[in-house]
C-alpha cells in the first residue's frame, strides 16, 4: 500500500505493537438473590463472566406456595365383631383431587364377608354443586351426583378374599366448570350383609382450590438488569451485593469497587424500589459513589431518572442520565420447576414438591395457583422502571461496554497511556 511521501510495509513479527484494552467494565450495585437458599457469599463484589455464570448464581424472582388444607387421606381399623360407629373424622380433598381412604380389619378375614361402604350427600350441596365423586374399589365406578337430588346415597360392597387384612377405596372428585365446595359423608364396615351401624365414618369436605393456596413470591429486579445487559452484547462485569440498607453499608461501597473491582470503569445502581425509602437508598448509595468518581477520573456513573428533570448531584463531568422506562420480555414468574409447594400431597401420600408436578397430577389447582402467584408477582413482563434502573440507561450502559471491549482505545508502543 502507498500513497504519495508514505511507503507502509506490514513487518512479520511475532506479536502485535499495538494491543486492544477494554474502557467499559460496569458494576451493577443492587440487591441479588442467590440460586442457592444455603449459599454464603465471601465476596461483596464478584466478578461475572458471562450469562451462564451469573444465572447459575442468582435468582430473579422467587416463588413458593403453601396448601391450608389437611391431606385427603384416612386411615382406620375396621372391626368385624362389634356394631358401635366410631367417631365421625374429617378429611378434605381439593377438587380435582383423588381421596384415599385406607382400611387395616381387625383380624384376617376368615369367612365369606364384604367391605360395606355408604356415601351420603350433605344436604347443603343439593342443587348448588356440580360434583361428582367416582369411587374405585378393584375397578368398579360408581357416581355420587351433587347435581340432583337423587341418589341421596350410595351403598355398595365389595367381596373381600379370605385371609385379608387390608383394603382400600379411591375417591376421585370431578367437577363442571364452576364448581364449588361440596361435603359427604363416608361410612365404612365388615359384615355378611348390610350393617344398620357402620364402624367407621369420615366426612369428607371437597375444598375449591380458591382461597386455600398462599404464595410468597419476590421479584429482584436487580437480576433482570443484569441479564438485560447480558442479553444486549455485555461482556464482564461486577455484581456489588447489597445486603442491608444501613448506612455504614453504604460508605464502604467505594473501597469495595476499588479492592475487588480494579478495573471497573462504569457504575450503576440496579435498585428498583420505587418507595420513598427505596427512593432515598438510591440516593444515598449516588453519594457514595461520587466519592469514587472525584478520586477517579477512569469512573463513570450511568444514572436513570424518572422523568429526566430529577438528576443525582454527582460530579457532573462523570455523569450521565437516562429516561425512560422500557417493558422487557422477561417473565417476572419461575419456571414451573423451581416453584416449590408444601401442604399437598398425591394419592400414595407423597408430598408434592413443584408446581410442576402439581401439574400432572390436578391441572386445575396448577393453574389458579399459577394465577395466584402472577397476582402476587405483577405484571406478566417485567418494566426496568424509572428511578430503578431505567432500561434506556441499561441498554445505553450496554452498548457503551461493548464499544469499549470491540473498539476500543489503541495502546501503541511507547505510548504512555
Amino acid at each position: 500500500m502507498s500513497a504519495p511521501g508514505i511507503i507502509i510495509r506490514e513487518s512479520g513479527a511475532s506479536s502485535l505493537s499495538v494491543m486492544a484494552s477494554p474502557t467499559a467494565v460496569p458494576v451493577f450495585v443492587g440487591h441479588f438473590a442467590s440460586a442457592e437458599a444455603s449459599a454464603s457469599v465471601d465476596e461483596k463484589c464478584i466478578r461475572v463472566d458471562s450469562w451462564l455464570d451469573f444465572s447459575q448464581r442468582f435468582v430473579g424472582s422467587v416463588a413458593s406456595v403453601t396448601f391450608t388444607t389437611t391431606s385427603p387421606q384416612h386411615e382406620a381399623t375396621l372391626a368385624q365383631e362389634t356394631e358401635a360407629p366410631s367417631e365421625a373424622t374429617s378429611v378434605s380433598v381439593f377438587e380435582g383431587e383423588t381421596a384415599r381412604f385406607d382400611f387395616t380389619f381387625s383380624e384376617p378375614v376368615a369367612d365369606a364377608k364384604k367391605l360395606w361402604l355408604k356415601l351420603d350427600k350433605a344436604d347443603s350441596g343439593y342443587g348448588r354443586q356440580p360434583a361428582k365423586l367416582v369411587c374405585h374399589p378393584k375397578g368398579e365406578t360408581f357416581w355420587l351426583d351433587f347435581k340432583t337430588d337423587t341418589p341421596k346415597e350410595i351403598i355398595l360392597s365389595v367381596e373381600l378374599p379370605l385371609g385379608s387384612t387390608t383394603a382400600t377405596l379411591y375417591l376421585d372428585t370431578l367437577f363442571d366448570k364452576d364448581a364449588a365446595r361440596g361435603t359427604f359423608s363416608l361410612h365404612a364396615s365388615v359384615a355378611d350383609t348390610e350393617p344398620e351401624t357402620y364402624t367407621d365414618t369420615v366426612s369428607a369436605s371437597i375444598k375449591a382450590v380458591v382461597g386455600n393456596v398462599k404464595p410468597d413470591t419476590r421479584l429482584h429486579h436487580s437480576y433482570f438488569a443484569v441479564q438485560h445487559y447480558f442479553q444486549n452484547g455485555g461482556g464482564p462485569c461486577y455484581v456489588l451485593l447489597l445486603t442491608t440498607k444501613d448506612d455504614s453499608e453504604l460508605a464502604t461501597l467505594p473501597s469495595i469497587i476499588q479492592e475487588q473491582a480494579p478495573d471497573a470503569t462504569l457504575l450503576l445502581c440496579a435498585e428498583t424500589d420505587t418507595t420513598p425509602a427505596g427512593i432515598e437508598l438510591k440516593a444515598k448509595v449516588y453519594t457514595e459513589l461520587d466519592s469514587l468518581l472525584r478520586t477517579q477520573p477512569s469512573c463513570f456513573l450511568i444514572a436513570d431518572s424518572a422523568d429526566g428533570t430529577v438528576k443525582p448531584s454527582t460530579t457532573p463531568e462523570q455523569t450521565a442520565t437516562y429516561y425512560p422506562s422500557l417493558q422487557t420480555r422477561f417473565s417476572s414468574r419461575p419456571a414451573d420447576e423451581a416453584i416449590t409447594l408444601s401442604g399437598y400431597t398425591d394419592v400414595a401420600g407423597n408430598n408434592v414438591a413443584t408446581l410442576a408436578a402439581l401439574k400432572l397430577i390436578n391441572p386445575g389447582a396448577h393453574g389458579y395457583v399459577v394465577e395466584q402467584i402472577q397476582s402476587a408477582l405483577g405484571d406478566e413482563f417485567v418494566t426496568l422502571p424509572p428511578p430503578p434502573p431505567s432500561p434506556a440507561c441499561i441498554a445505553l450502559r450496554t452498548v457503551s461496554a461493548a464499544c469499549g471491549r470491540h473498539r476500543p482505545i489503541w495502546r501503541c508502543a511507547g505510548y504512555p497511556g
